[in-house]
Formats: structure tokens, sequence, C-alpha cells
């Protein structure tokens, strides 16, 4: 599975394909992220199909979806990306007020006891050498600010230092 920023995407695009693996591109967004996973699937070689998820935004910035034709939507072929931006619906989105989301702190519980925290979501393969699914048992606990002494000084420290293992925990 492929699909982050532009660069690593193709780095690890062509990674595979050189290694002969299959790939799939996951590029969640409106029309626009749609267009462009499908221009990157005609060029990254060795992908098999591309995951959008386009058709759950109530709006879009370009007034039309790229359909799905026969199990497969065409590669827009007009210049750029291949499809217009409504400027309109443009501007009409960018009112929009900000969504907050609220600091959190997850905790990695891993098989053994470990616990691990970090700031946002964790990278859980970069921390185990292992993709989630792949380990039996794991489990993430999100702790929303909460006001406390003990959660404002987790937080400090994974400011400071980043990532660290708490030891261990029975559950």
């Amino acid at each position: 599975m492929i699909g982050d920023k532009l660069g690593p995407t193709l780095a690890r695009g062509y990674a595979c394909a050189e290694a002969n693996v299959s790939t799939v591109i996951q590029w969640t967004g409106g029309t626009l992220a749609k267009a462009m996973a499908l221009h990157l699937g005609a060029v990254i070689p060795n992908v098999s199909h591309a995951i959008n998820l386009d058709d759950l935004y109530s709006e879009d910035v370009t007034g039309g979806r790229i359909e799905i034709e026969a199990g497969s939507s065409p590669v827009p072929e007009s210049p750029g990306l291949g499809i217009d931006v409504d400027e309109q619906a443009l501007e009409r989105i960018k009112q929009n007020p900000v969504t907050v989301i609220p600091r959190y702190i997850s905790r990695l519980l891993l098989p053994g006891g470990h616990v691990y925290h970090s700031i946002g979501h964790p990278d859980v393969s970069r921390q185990t050498g292992f993709m989630e699914g792949n380990i039996r048992g794991v489990r993430l606990q999100i702790w929303e600010e909460d006001g406390s002494v003990e959660w404002q000084n987790t937080y400090d420290r994974l400011e400071q230092s980043g990532l660290f293992n708490a030891g261990y925990s029975n559950g």
C-alpha cells in the first residue's frame, strides 16, 4: 500500500516495482485526489488499483466526479490533472470553519505488556518492525486531553523527547 506525500509515494512505488511487488495506491480525498491517484497509477509500474473514497464527500470543488466504468476509472486526459476546479465552490468551502482536532496521546499496547506513548496516531510498523495487522493482541488507546497534571507531564515529555516505552501494563 503506497500513498503519502507525492515524493514518498513515487519512491515507494518505484522501489516496489523494482522488487516486482504489486502495489495499491491509497490517496483519500475528493475528485482532485482521485485524479492525482489515477495519474500516479498510470506512471508507477505494478499498481493494481487505487483506493480514493472520493464518493464519501458531500461536496467537491470540481463540480463533478470521475466515474467508475466497468470496474475502473479512466485517467483524465485534459491539461493538468485533467479536471476543472469550480472556483466558486472552492471559495465557499474556504469559508468553512477550521476543524479543531483536540490534543491526544496514543498508548500502543503490545503483547508482553510494553506500552508506547506518542503524540498523534502511532506509526506501528516503524515502532515494532511489523504492520499492525500482523501483531496479534496489539491495541491502541487514545488518551484525550483531560486537564490532569499526569496528561500534561506526559505530553510535555513527548514533545521534548518523542516516543517512549512506559514499561509494562497488565491490560
